[in-house]
């Protein structure tokens, strides 16, 4: 393959490695002599990133990113049904169309390079700085790739921890682009009021029947925000409306796509969680009885996926999905009041079933497909290793926690996780010999850290449950005396789980020597 090489800076190690790879590492594309002219017509007024970054348009050539965004349309889209890639469309067409969701594609692809990779996600972030806070460009492109961007942040948070604005950003940008209620929704305004709305919110848009497109975005920003409250309880979920059942009727009308149906059961199933765990939900055991909750939810699950087609109801994304969300409507019932203790431990049980159960639907897929998912799916993965962490130390009558800890216990599900993360690694390592990725041998080290927190609960549980003598409980410091917040790790597992992903990536530059 030719490649035609623009100037670059050659004082730049990363970008001289990168040009003498271009001809050996990336496959030829169909059409070797094809040249890709990008159009002036943009829908931000300029071009991809690769058209006009100082850092990455100097080298990063066409075949490159057309075959890292055929990865991300084959192997990446599917896990994320909310921004489908129509099948048929060309590069031509995406740069022109839709440039900003093109580049947020290359760049989640791109996690076998992490340095391409971090490169590419600065420049991401520099560019919604730019268009989208000092111009105030407003846009599907800008709402759709925001979306890719926050559902795969993971692979890239060691360049710029901003996943929390970036979640800000697109639920903004939502209600901006008017996509969060139907159209012509307020239009009967006073003049004041129409003023102010268009100052706040840049011009008015016309009343117009939304398209799929923008529906699938709206149910987009729905189920992101909704999964990240119920994997880390860090974000308020986003209310359910009329509009969202809405989105959800029309995209199962038009059946666009095959995963349309995917989308709408996700959507379906955050709304179920969220009307009971959110803000005005249920509290069991305070506002019903604990058996009363569990049967309630239990039914309109069951009903749920009755409701499914028969082909959705055998996949194994979806079973994932209910999975998941009966473990977040089992949550509230760890350590609500409850007068029968003996409906508090039979939800339990129920609970770590639920946990167990996922966690061998999560450990029987292809390791192939593993290094695909987006961060999504590892967020309610750790969501349930929470769950069982919480339930190993609950303390409640008849709840047994030396059957926990034995049968279902957190060593046992975090070295099941390790073997599986070194499987993964081993056949990334075979698969793709260039690849520059030890993203897996990280997560190792992080379930290390996490397995050491355990650890540390249970030698400080020992300490507390160890005899005194008198004389020398008495002449022992109250600071002394331990307490099973005070761990040498951290006190709370979830709070580890969140800033796991967004500080300890920082070290992959100066650990792993990839600069």
């Amino acid at each position: 393959m030719s490649v035609t090489r623009a100037p670059c800076y050659h004082n730049d190690r990363f970008v001289v490695e990168m040009l003498t790879r271009l001809a050996t590492e990336w496959p030829e594309p169909a059409n070797s002599n094809a040249q890709i002219h990008f159009p002036s017509g943009r829908t931000h007024g300029t071009g991809t990133i690769f058209d006009i970054s100082p850092e990455i348009g100097h080298f990063f050539v066409a075949p490159i990113h057309e075959s890292l965004f055929e990865q991300y349309r084959t192997s990446m889209s599917g896990h994320f049904p909310f921004t489908p890639i129509p099948p048929g469309i060309s590069t031509y067409n995406m740069t022109r169309d839709r440039p900003f969701l093109y580049t947020c594609c290359v760049m989640s692809a791109a996690h076998r390079d992490p340095p391409l990779q971090a490169r590419i996600a600065k420049d991401i972030l520099k560019y919604i700085s730019e268009h989208m806070i000092l111009r105030g460009e407003k846009s599907l492109d800008l709402l759709q790739g925001l979306l890719v961007v926050t559902a795969w942040y993971h692979v890239y948070t060691h360049s710029n921890p901003q996943l929390m604005n970036l979640l800000h950003l697109a639920k903004a940008l939502l209600v901006d682009l008017g996509l969060n209620r139907p159209p012509g929704f307020g239009i009967f305004q006073i003049k004041m009021s129409s003023d102010a709305t268009e100052m706040i919110h840049g011009s008015k848009h016309e009343a117009r029947a939304h398209n799929l497109e923008e529906r699938r975005a709206c149910l987009g920003v729905y189920h992101v925000y909704n999964r990240y409250n119920a994997a880390f309880r860090r974000v308020d979920p986003t209310a359910w409306s009329e509009h969202l059942e809405q989105c959800c009727q029309a995209l199962q009308a038009a059946a666009e796509y095959p995963s349309d149906a995917h989308a709408v059961a996700y959507v379906r199933l955050d709304h179920l969680v969220e009307r009971y765990t959110g803000a005005g939900g249920f509290k069991p055991g305070a506002s019903m009885p604990i058996h009363a909750y569990v049967k309630l939810f239990s039914e309109e699950i069951d009903r749920l996926r009755q409701g499914l087609p028969d082909v959705l109801r055998s996949c194994p994304a979806i079973l994932a999905e209910f999975q998941t969300a009966e473990i977040s409507l089992f949550e509230p019932i760890i350590g609500a009041e409850c007068d029968v203790p003996a409906q508090k431990v039979e939800a339990y049980h129920t609970c770590l079933k639920k946990c167990l159960a996922y966690w061998e639907t999560f450990m029987n897929q292809d390791v192939a497909k593993v290094p695909y998912l987006p961060f999504l799916s590892w967020a309610m993965t750790a969501h349930a290793l929470d769950v069982v962490a919480r339930l190993s130390f609950t303390q409640t009558e008849g709840w047994d926690l030396f059957y926990v800890r034995s049968v279902a216990g957190f060593d046992m599900l975090s070295d099941k996780m390790v073997t599986l993360l070194k499987n993964v690694q081993t056949y990334e390592d075979a698969a793709y010999p260039k690849s520059r990725s030890i993203r897996f041998k990280i997560f190792c080290l992080r379930i290390d850290m996490f397995k050491q927190w355990y650890d540390s609960k249970i030698q400080q549980e020992a300490l507390l449950k160890e005899p005194r003598g008198k004389e020398h409980a008495d002449n022992e410091h109250p600071s002394a005396v331990a307490t099973l917040d005070s761990l040498p790790v951290m006190s709370d597992f979830s709070d580890m789980l969140w800033q796991d992903f967004n500080i300890d990536w920082s070290r992959l530059d100066s650990d792993f020597h990839f600069t």
